[in-house]
């Protein structure tokens, strides 16, 4: 079993009522950032050899998975 610290001495550190908000929080950065840090890096210079970033600072989501996808489209002969 592998320990990580969550704040700095944090192996020292009880969960109390007192401290639990902070304690989620940070088991929450944890799980949702850090644990995927080497994915999130991978996908980004990914995006960026499509995309160069000067591009990126200037669409939103919905256009970088337009651009990144292409448009979907619906055949209206399947509910016919």
């Amino acid at each position: 079993m592998k320990t990580i610290e969550l704040i700095e001495n944090g192996n020292k550190i009880k969960v109390t009522e007192i401290n639990k908000k902070e304690f989620v929080k940070a088991m929450a950065y944890a799980k949702l950032a850090k644990e995927i840090e080497t994915q999130t890096d991978a996908l980004i210079q990914g995006i960026t050899e499509i995309i160069p970033t000067e591009g990126l600072s200037i669409i939103n989501e919905k256009d970088l998975g337009l651009r990144l996808s292409g448009i979907p489209s619906i055949n209206s002969m399947i509910f016919l």
